[in-house]
């Protein structure tokens, strides 16, 4: 992944025009930018000193884009990256029993369980102002991502395929007769959800249970 992006995207991604030898300011700055959307929060200064560390090491015997190239690989390797952390690294704050998500907690939470993504720039921004400890603001961004016309009918997949028995619907060889008609059943109901969550559904749980129409095709 390291070498695809270096080859790829790394150019277009330097915030800023390396100067000569002298480009260690604009190599950190996309080391914080880099770093901020792989761990999906501004990295902190404990997290920054190493990865300049090893820019530092890396550029000693290459150019720019190697050495940057370096930082993306150990970014890509680090837990911060690797794992979806529930937690910052500041104490935890404690009200009527549960645990408070901090503003980027609550954009990542939102985010993969709406999208199965990461945040998008809105969402980050939102964390930023901290808009996101308001309950309208919250509610406003989870209607956005859910209208994402690609993006939030794959997040409620997702969901109703966790919630109910549904993985190995479809799934039959294609000689099985059974098959054909499985998939147009799992399609049926994906798009009665996605119709009932994101369309003009009424949004009812009791509807879900007990709706007199449903979506079909010709077989």
């Amino acid at each position: 992944l390291a070498d695809r992006y270096a080859a790829k995207r790394l150019e277009a991604d330097l915030p800023c025009k390396p100067s000569g030898d002298d480009d260690r300011a604009c190599a950190r700055a996309f080391v914080e930018r880099f770093a901020a959307r792989a761990f999906r929060r501004p990295p902190a200064q404990d997290d920054l000193d190493p990865l300049m560390a090893l820019y530092d090491d890396a550029r000693k015997e290459r150019g720019l884009r190697p050495a940057l190239a370096q930082v993306v690989r150990a970014v890509l390797l680090s837990p911060r990256f690797q794992y979806r952390w529930e937690r910052a690294d500041a104490p935890a704050v404690v009200a009527n029993g549960l645990v408070a998500f901090d503003a980027y907690e609550l954009a990542s939470r939102l985010s993969y369980f709406l999208w199965q993504s990461m945040p998008d720039e809105a969402l980050f921004a939102a964390a930023a102002r901290g808009d996101l400890r308001d309950t309208a603001q919250l509610a406003a961004h989870a209607a956005r991502l859910l209208q994402d016309p690609e993006r939030g009918p794959r997040g409620i997949k997702a969901f109703f395929e966790a919630w109910l028995p549904l993985h190995d619907l479809g799934r039959k060889p294609a000689s099985d007769p059974r098959q054909a008609v499985e998939e147009r059943l799992l399609g049926s109901l994906l798009a009665f959800v996605d119709d009932l969550v994101r369309g003009a559904g009424d949004h009812r749980y009791a509807t879900m249970l007990g709706a007199d129409y449903a979506f079909v095709d010709g077989t």
